[in-house]
């Protein structure tokens, strides 16, 4: 058998048993009056729309391509799953508004209930998806107006309590109250997580600040980074694969993405501003891997152009 002819043969066996191949990160945005949730590159470059519905105003990812987007039209609310690329798969519909969303290591999510003091639980697993109920109960712990929900390397939920100036740790399984895990202080926690180097981060909104704590003890380390605009509700830190650190800031005319080196926490500038793509009120994001291209089709490709070649030899 000849090279190219081998070469065929072997890309068409491999297409059979190498369905995909992971391509970069981009970041999804909730926009709230758009209506949309808008790609970005890493870099800020728009790419399009991913999905549109009304008023998204939670957004969270499973890491692996599952989208959750919780939106809310002043009477009905619903958590839609969508796939890498924008389709939608399912819909579970909700009695009010519950953000921020996270999805757990059990793959099911987790949506704060902001005036009920509680975090309840979607399985979209089941088909329909359905609700898993209460997993962190009214004031559970002394929770005091949750704003920022993530899993840790542990397994356990932590939820920022807003109004008492906490962040909460809950049994990752049962949902029960550990204790306080640390103290941002004031009127400000906000989004929260994990660095790669296993400490916690969370966005201070009182001092506009990102607070850096020990993922161990919880102990203070000091401010990370200061995003060059100050920020009302809703600032988020996101960690993303490319070891970088992205951090939203809104203020009520001027939302902002910036990124950080997330070392050092040296800015990199900020990449996304109100305006672009379009984007008219950001409330939330996240980083996700880029749509997929089928490594089969890529395969078919190289057998094809190898079979050409064959023959023009």
């Amino acid at each position: 058998m000849r090279p190219n002819a081998r070469l065929a043969l072997v890309c068409l066996l491999l297409s059979l048993f190498v369905p995909r191949l992971a391509a970069g990160l981009e970041l999804l945005v909730a926009d709230l009056s758009g209506g949309r949730v808008l790609r970005f590159s890493t870099g800020g470059v728009f790419r399009g729309v991913f999905a549109e519905m009304a008023y998204p105003f939670a957004i969270a990812t499973d890491g692996a391509g599952l989208v959750y987007v919780a939106s809310y039209d002043g009477m009905n609310g619903t958590i839609r799953e969508y796939d890498e690329s924008g389709n939608l798969i399912d819909i579970l519909p909700t009695e009010g508004l519950f953000a921020p969303l996270a999805v757990g290591p059990d793959g099911r999510v987790y949506a704060a209930d902001f005036n009920g003091d509680r975090v309840l639980c979607a399985d979209f697993g089941l088909m329909p998806p359905a609700s898993c109920g209460e997993f962190v109960t009214p004031g559970s712990g002394g929770l005091n107006g949750p704003t920022g929900l993530t899993f840790g390397p542990d397994g356990h939920l932590y939820v920022s309590s807003r109004i008492s100036g906490q962040v909460i740790r809950y049994d990752g399984a049962t949902g029960e109250p550990i204790g306080v895990f640390a103290t941002p202080g004031g009127n400000g926690p906000q989004g929260l997580a994990f660095g790669p180097d296993g400490d916690l981060f969370v966005a201070n909104d009182d001092t506009d600040t990102v607070l850096r704590f020990d993922g161990q003890t919880g102990s203070a380390a000091g401010v990370f980074v200061t995003p060059a605009s100050p920020s009302g509700d809703g600032m988020k830190p996101v960690f993303g694969p490319d070891g970088r650190l992205y951090v939203s800031t809104i203020e009520l005319l001027e939302r902002t993405i910036e990124r950080f080196d997330a070392e050092t926490g040296a800015s990199q500038g900020v990449i996304i501003r109100s305006g672009d793509g379009g984007l008219e009120s950001m409330v939330d994001f996240v980083v996700v891997p880029e749509p997929r291209a089928a490594a089969s089709t890529i395969l078919v490709w190289l057998a094809l152009l190898a079979l050409r070649a064959r023959r023009s030899a």
